[in-house]
């Protein structure tokens, strides 16, 4: 009787205490909202841009001969003048060559006089055969000497006076023999000074290519020996500025620049050329401003990487508001938000409601297709009252310097303010616990060390990612966006700053704790396909789950659920080499899903893709971000970009721009008009 009491009394405490759990997991707590103020301030909507700094002329000193290299009379950061010797090649060759052609010369004209001697003998003898042949002639007529004597003797008149044409011939070939003997002479002696190498400029020697000792070798272009810059006291950066903002440049602009080597400088000049040759890098179209500066002091040199910044447009004193207050919309559905709208006079046909979070609607339950972003020129921001509720302000908007934007005039609401000076100092929602970014990236840094030097590949990044969005980032090679990607796949660890993941800190997790949280948390779909040749469909899909705990027929069951979800269910035995490309990617897909991740990384992944197959890819991307999948998208077309919600470009390790897609297209819409395959 003892044991059964102890053991009703053991029941009763654990139902006790699960009704203690049960009530505190399901108490509704408020959602907790993070503001940001309107303050009033100064925007400047600047053009940032990186360049190289460079010599206005430069001039590559070259080699015309090949040769050894015999001397050289200056080094780097020699100062040179127009003229100088810079560099000798060793000459034996070409004075032997030069000797030759003068004793070649010599000889074409000993020839020419011997020609000219052979000439007077041919007129000699063509004398003497012509007084023979008018004898014969005369004997000839007083029929002393036969027709046959007179033959011959005409004969050898004729054979004479060829003789002489010939030998007038013969002078006019050895007198075209010595010019071309001349001309070899010529050329052998303009060998022979180039052997001697001189600056054709005043300047600096910014760059030696050759030792003592070494060979040259001239053939269809001269090799460089010397780069001398004309004058380092006036310099030009030339910076590579995006399409977009080419058009907002204008010249006699003032320019702002900083270099590495002096990080607390800043350095002046003005934009002084925007060039119409245009260059496309990975569908990147850049063109290259040119920025006139002057350098007295010489400190920065020819080839350091300038960070430039061009002023577009400036307002002060102006109510400014974060562009995380505009992009904010509070965790309910699109209803809701228009009931509220209507509620504060702000007509729906007025304006664009962006798509409620994934927390307003249960779990892997589609949301209904939200309204169209909102136009640039207005936005709605909500005001938070003392008592944590909301209400909606439609703004219109001014300038941007893409962390703030400039509000121009107030469609006050029914509570509110009657002028724009009392929107000043309020207080705006710009996020919540409920709706709380599931990425929240503040001030990151990140460093790599190669030998001696270190590259600063991301500085000061912060960036917040709301549960639900789908988010595409650009940016040329070496801009960052890579090591954020692999940032935000816990791949690599910031050298500063702080990265949340769903509120916890994985900035310091070591690499243990990493790999769980990948694989717990994170899906990942890259370029190439990287499926396993000898497994199926089926089975590259469930290989995420064997890092789990999951037992065999779950892992089956989920990996089967994933592939229905890309539209494969009827591919699961096929192995990679019987799928096309897209069908791959869809595999690479579905195991990026089989762990029900928070987020998807997805890394370049239409690169391999013809352009049909692409937008397919981004259906499925879509069609899991309308179920409230988090989607960050890695992408160099801006075609493909435009499928997302929001862009964040990347550009010198910062975030440049951070807009929303306006004119969103959906995919399924989009593959209506494009030809199949077949076609």
């Amino acid at each position: 009787m003892k044991i059964r009491g102890r053991w009703l009394i053991l029941v009763c405490v654990v139902v006790v205490a699960g009704l203690l759990v049960a009530w505190g997991l399901n108490r509704s707590t408020p959602a907790q909202h993070f503001t940001a103020k309107v303050e009033s301030g100064a925007i400047n909507d600047v053009v940032e841009a990186t360049g190289t700094i460079n010599a206005v002329i430069t001039v590559q000193v070259g080699s015309q001969v090949s040769g050894t290299i015999a001397k050289l009379n200056v080094d780097f950061n020699s100062q040179v003048h127009k003229g100088d010797i810079v560099a000798l090649i060793d000459p034996a060759l070409f004075k032997g060559a030069l000797l030759q052609a003068v004793a070649d010369l010599e000889n074409a004209k000993a020839i020419v006089i011997g020609a000219k001697a052979s000439l007077e003998k041919a007129k000699a003898s063509l004398v003497q055969t012509k007084a023979d042949y008018d004898r014969a002639v005369a004997l000839n007529k007083g029929g002393v000497l036969s027709q046959q004597q007179l033959d011959l003797a005409k004969a050898n008149y004729d054979s004479a006076n060829a003789s002489v044409n010939g030998a007038v011939a013969n002078i006019t070939q050895a007198e075209a023999q010595v010019s071309q003997k001349d001309a070899a002479v010529t050329v052998a002696q303009t060998n022979l000074d180039y052997t001697v190498i001189r600056s054709p400029i005043d300047g600096t020697v910014v760059a030696r290519n050759v030792d003592v000792g070494q060979t040259v070798a001239a053939s269809l272009q001269a090799p460089t020996i010397f780069t001398i810059a004309q004058d380092l006291k006036k310099m030009w950066v030339y910076a590579k500025t995006d399409e977009s903002d080419v058009g907002n440049i204008k010249l006699g602009k003032p320019v702002s620049f900083k270099v590495d080597a002096f990080p607390k400088d800043t350095f002046h000049g003005m934009v002084s050329q925007v060039r119409m040759n245009a260059t496309t890098v990975q569908s990147v179209v850049t063109y290259d401003t040119i920025i006139e500066f002057a350098n007295p002091d010489l400190k920065l040199f020819p080839g350091m990487t300038a960070y430039v910044t061009i002023p577009v447009a400036t307002v002060e004193s102006v109510l400014k508001v974060p562009n995380t207050a505009l992009r904010y919309k509070p965790p309910m559905s699109s209803e809701e938000i228009l009931a509220v709208y209507k509620q504060y006079g702000i007509e729906s046909s007025e304006r664009e409601v962006a798509a409620a979070p994934s927390t307003g609607s249960p779990s892997g339950q589609a949301t209904q297709t939200p309204p169209r972003a909102p136009k640039a020129d207005t936005a709605v921001v909500w005001k938070l009252h003392a008592d944590n509720t909301l209400v909606p302000i439609k703004v219109s908007l001014g300038i941007t310097d893409h962390a703030f934007t400039e509000i121009k005039d107030l469609h006050p609401a029914k509570d509110s303010m009657d002028s724009m000076a009392a929107l000043n100092q309020i207080e705006v929602a710009s996020g919540s616990s409920a709706g709380r970014g599931v990425i929240a990236v503040e001030d990151v840094h990140k460093y790599y060390d190669l030998g001696e030097t270190r590259v600063h590949a991301l500085r000061g990044v912060s960036v917040e990612v709301q549960r639900g969005e789908f988010v595409a980032i650009m940016g040329a090679s070496g801009s960052g966006k890579s090591t954020f990607m692999n940032m935000l796949g816990c791949l690599d660890r910031p050298s500063s700053g702080r990265y949340l993941l769903e509120g916890i800190n994985v900035s310091q997790h070591d690499k243990k704790a990493l790999a769980l949280i990948r694989n717990q948390k994170i899906g990942f779909v890259f370029q190439g396909f990287n499926l396993l040749a000898r497994t199926t469909a089926l089975e590259n899909t469930e290989l995420p789950t064997l890092y789990t705990k999951i037992d065999k027929a779950e892992r089956g069951k989920r990996a089967a659920e994933a592939l229905a979800m890309v539209g494969l269910a009827d591919r699961a035995q096929h192995f990679p080499s019987q799928m096309s490309g897209g069908q791959q990617q869809r595999v690479a897909v579905a195991r990026a899903l089989v762990n029900h991740p928070s987020i998807l990384l997805a890394d370049e992944p239409t690169g391999n893709l013809d352009s049909r197959t692409s937008v397919e890819i981004m259906e499925i991307f879509q069609n899991l971000n309308d179920k409230g999948l988090t989607i960050v998208l890695v992408t160099h077309e801006q075609d493909i970009a435009q499928f997302a919600k929001r862009v964040l470009v990347f550009r010198d390790g910062r975030i440049r721009k951070d807009d929303p897609v306006a004119g969103r297209p959906r995919a399924s819409e989009v593959l209506r008009g494009l030809p199949t395959l077949e076609d």
